[in-house]
């Protein structure tokens, strides 16, 4: 059964985002706040992404996104994919679009995501996970996250999207494919996540996660688990897609 405090989240009116309006002018005032010049750009014939950023060193076009929370009913068990998402990688594939007809002098290109509680942590994995083609490589004595498993939209769009900010400088997902890699890594605007940063070159340096790379057939699970014996010695039983239960 549900606890009290659920049915009453539930049977609440839950809380919604801002205007796109908003949140892009309050995180302009933000990065401003923090020495960053940020400028809108014009509207075109195409879309376009929301603004440019400025450090004195980098340039960056910014696209601000956000996720609604989704109702749930309170008296049934549900399971939530963390996972990717076809309307998550959606998303994405809009915002690259804004992205390519808003570039400048091989600007930085980040897709920024703001999502409203409760089901902030959900929204923000599911974009991690469609990101990445995140899954968990379980084996005799193994867990661990498995970057670029499956289908990726980082490797999708790896001359475009550099990075995507999660919420309030909550955490940045670098993309290690991108040719601007090395240069968003070191940049001034990621030192405002305060090391919340993934990356997966620097997890798997430290033994944390598998990456695929290379040309494999990732729509083929035993092709993938072949790759992580060859390349990392381990036997991996299964290759898990992200849940999250809710009760």
């Amino acid at each position: 059964m549900p606890s009290n405090n659920t049915l009453q989240l539930n049977a609440s009116v839950r809380e919604r985002m801002p205007s796109d309006t908003v949140l892009k002018d309050s995180l302009a005032t933000l990065l401003a706040q923090r020495g960053f010049r940020a400028a809108d750009i014009p509207v075109g014939p195409r879309p376009t992404a929301d603004f440019f950023v400025r450090d004195g060193t980098d340039t960056y076009v910014i696209e601000v996104k956000h996720r609604d929370v989704v109702e749930s009913v309170a008296d049934q068990v549900h399971i939530d994919p963390a996972g990717r998402t076809n309307t998550t990688s959606g998303i994405l594939s809009e915002a690259v679009d804004q992205l390519r007809s808003s570039d400048v002098d091989d600007a930085l290109k980040i897709l920024w995501i703001m999502s409203p509680p409760p089901d902030r942590d959900l929204r923000y994995r599911q974009f991690e996970s469609t990101a990445y083609g995140i899954l968990i490589a379980a084996g005799k004595g193994t867990s661990k996250p498995c970057y670029y498993a499956t289908h990726a939209d980082f490797y999708r769009y790896r001359d475009t999207l550099d990075g995507i900010a999660l919420g309030t400088f909550g955490a940045m997902l670098l993309n290690d494919l991108s040719p601007r890699y090395s240069r968003l890594k070191m940049s001034r605007l990621v030192t405002l996540f305060c090391g919340a940063v993934r990356d997966p070159s620097a997890l798997e340096a430290t033994g944390d996660a598998f990456v695929v790379r290379g040309d494999v057939d990732r729509t083929c699970k035993s092709a993938v688990i072949d790759y992580l014996a060859t390349q990392y010695g381990v036997a991996i039983g299964d290759l898990v897609r992200l849940t999250r239960f809710a009760v």
